[in-house]
């Protein structure tokens, strides 16, 4: 019994770690108690943003352990495996020693350094929304230079175990001054992108679209906690941003559009780009890359076909989009045996509001400096920004819904005849 347990908690532990939302934790922990002979109703969980608890019940005994998970970090490799480690244990019934072992080398795999492959697939994240924002090729060369140092920044304090959001702030200064410095020295006609989209490395969409599943899944204390720590995050990029702007004497970068006035195949490919700049960087199995760059593309080009050809507002764009990808992803899901969220989330993320919650938090910073009609602009544009994540989280999360119960019953009868 206690070797089970550990071993529910270790596997639990991971997933948190990995970014995997609650309800993929609850699901995969229940299935792996079953394959190891216990019934649902022996379970009980309670997963919170920082503890795991799980109480088994065997006839007339009962076992309970916790487990504390204090980091929080994004990695779709690990939630994979876990995933096709849990579905072999049930179909196939291996030794539970064969299972631990998998789990231990699931959780080496996520030990991987980070190269030089990895900081050029952050620059050109950040490059293709600078792009997807308006920016040209200019500004996508600067925005990649620029992000790349921010993003080395981040990793270098992460290695120090610097404290999160004073490496989040800091790694955004750095990029925001390169944005800043670098067109001193290469020309841009929209200059004004790369110093938005510099940063954006560092938005905890993953985070962000996990607390509103977690709440749309009665999570209630886990999403909750789970979208403060995403503000802070957020607002910490904000206080670097800031810093850098007013060290350059940069008054103000609110008004700034981002949304497409007609389509070019130049946003297409740049929503490429982006999505397989987060499914590097998200850590997604190399096999499945190009099919995140396919999402990336689906989400982008509806959202944008909504925008332009039939005026739709923002939010409900985006979550056109994110409902599109969402049933896509569920086809995917069979086709490739994977988790639905290792192709959604880093596809949304190219949907993500960033500048929308910028303007918002740069408005509170400098309230006492700013006119009545820029803190207005900043209050509107965090509104709509938490309408867009909703609409986002929802709209990936509803085909799930919809789908699960059908999916489940068909993966239990497959389960039955094995």
């Amino acid at each position: 019994m206690k070797e089970k347990i550990d071993i529910l908690l270790f596997m639990g532990e991971l997933l948190m770690r990995s970014g995997a939302a609650a309800e993929r934790i609850r699901r995969e922990i229940l299935r792996a108690a079953i394959y190891m002979g216990f019934s649902e109703e022996d379970v009980v969980l309670h997963i919170n943003y920082t503890t795991l608890m799980i109480n088994l019940r065997a006839e007339d005994r009962s076992y309970t352990a916790f487990k504390k998970c204090p980091s929080h970090g994004v990695n779709m490799e690990v939630i994979y495996a876990i995933s096709k480690i849990v579905r072999m244990a049930v179909k196939e019934n291996i030794p539970i020693n064969t299972f631990k072992s998998a789990l231990e080398r699931a959780e080496k795999s996520a030990e991987r350094p980070i190269g030089l492959f990895d900081v050029t697939a952050a620059g050109l994240t950040c490059a293709g929304i600078a792009k997807l924002f308006g920016g040209d090729w200019m500004a996508f060369i600067i925005t990649a230079v620029a992000s790349m140092f921010g993003y080395v920044t981040k990793k270098v304090m992460d290695k120090y175990k610097y404290n999160n959001l004073a490496s989040t702030a800091v790694a955004a200064f750095v990029a925001t001054s390169f944005a800043l410095i670098i067109p001193n020295y290469i020309i841009s006609m929209t200059p004004a992108y790369p110093m938005i989209a510099a940063t954006l490395f560092l938005i905890p969409g993953v985070h962000l679209i996990h607390s509103v599943d977690d709440l749309l899944n009665n999570f209630i204390v886990t999403g909750m906690a789970r979208m403060i720590n995403t503000l802070l995050i957020v607002g910490s990029m904000t206080f670097g941003l800031t810093l850098s702007l007013a060290i350059f004497n940069v008054q103000d970068f609110t008004k700034i559009s981002i949304t497409p006035e007609s389509l070019y195949i130049s946003q297409t490919i740049a929503a490429a780009i982006v999505g397989a700049g987060y499914a590097t960087i998200f850590r997604v199995p190399e096999r499945l890359v190009w099919l995140i760059a396919l999402g990336g593309i689906i989400a982008v080009d509806i959202r944008n076909i909504m925008l332009v050809q039939y005026g739709a507002g923002l939010p409900l764009a985006t979550f056109i989009g994110a409902s599109f990808l969402g049933l896509v992803a569920q086809k995917a899901n069979h086709w490739f045996k994977s988790p639905s969220t290792i192709f959604t989330i880093p596809s949304v993320i190219t949907l993500m509001p960033g500048v929308l919650i910028y303007r918002m938090l740069f408005s509170i910073q400098n309230i006492t400096t700013i006119d009545a009609e820029l803190l207005m602009t900043g209050i509107r544009s965090g509104v709509e920004a938490g309408i867009v994540v909703v609409a986002i989280a929802v709209g990936v999360t509803i085909p799930t819904i919809f789908f699960r119960p059908i999916l489940d019953g068909i993966r239990n009868k497959e389960n039955s005849k094995t």
